[in-house]
């Protein structure tokens, strides 16, 4: 990552995704994040070519997906690495927000003026094979994905109230799978533990493997 300058974030700075959404006609589970931290959307700084989804080395990201699929250790390093082993087993990868400001200098979701998303309906429509959206992170359930997406006046992601949601729960830390509708076709939705090393939650690394591999190999 090379900066441009100096000058810090502030609040009346734009900042803006700068990663296109992965996905191709065969994924079927959809990774789905908040917005990437502000070293690789401030337009004040450069990114380098290898930058990517999860790129924060204080992100544990690549780490559970390694393990959850299998991967050989430290496997996943470079760009085309990453999107060879997601595209073998189906999964895309992409963001809620795609431009946004941010109120404080730091990486919060809590500090996220959000003033575009990304729009996953369309997305849903295109890919007619996903059938799972993983969140990758609880709070983004209720903050982002909800707000969004579903308690909208034109949401197409409608909540099924036919299937109750269902708790998968591994050494004492649980997560809920919730059952959408999207124009008639099934869709579950996963909230996992951030994979971020510091959270609030405190979750060690050893759960929340456990926890990814369970849903990206219950998805394949």
């Amino acid at each position: 990552m090379n900066n441009k300058n100096n000058s810090a974030s502030n609040s009346s700075t734009e900042h803006v995704h700068p990663f296109e959404p992965f996905v191709s006609k065969n994924t079927k589970t959809l990774i789905l994040g908040t917005f990437p931290g502000k070293d690789f959307t401030d337009p004040n700084k450069e990114n380098d070519k290898e930058d990517w989804y999860y790129g924060n080395k204080c992100n544990e990201f690549w780490e559970l997906i390694e393990y959850a699929l299998d991967c050989k250790e430290n496997s996943l390093r470079k760009i085309k690495e990453k999107k060879e082993v997601l595209k073998k087993y189906n999964i895309g990868i992409t963001d809620i927000v795609k431009k946004a400001k941010r109120k404080e200098d730091n990486n919060s979701d809590e500090n996220l003026e959000v003033m575009e998303t990304n729009d996953l309906n369309s997305l849903l429509d295109k890919y007619k094979d996903i059938d799972t959206i993983v969140l990758t992170s609880k709070d983004m359930y209720t903050k982002f994905f909800k707000k969004y997406y579903v308690k909208t006046n034109d949401a197409i992601l409608k909540q099924d109230k036919n299937n109750k949601p269902e708790t998968y729960e591994e050494q004492g830390k649980k997560i809920n799978i919730y059952y959408y509708t999207f124009k008639g076709r099934p869709i579950r939705v996963v909230p996992l533990h951030t994979p971020a090393r510091k959270n609030v939650a405190n979750i060690s690394i050893d759960i929340k493997k456990a926890l990814y591999k369970y849903i990206l190999n219950d998805t394949k």
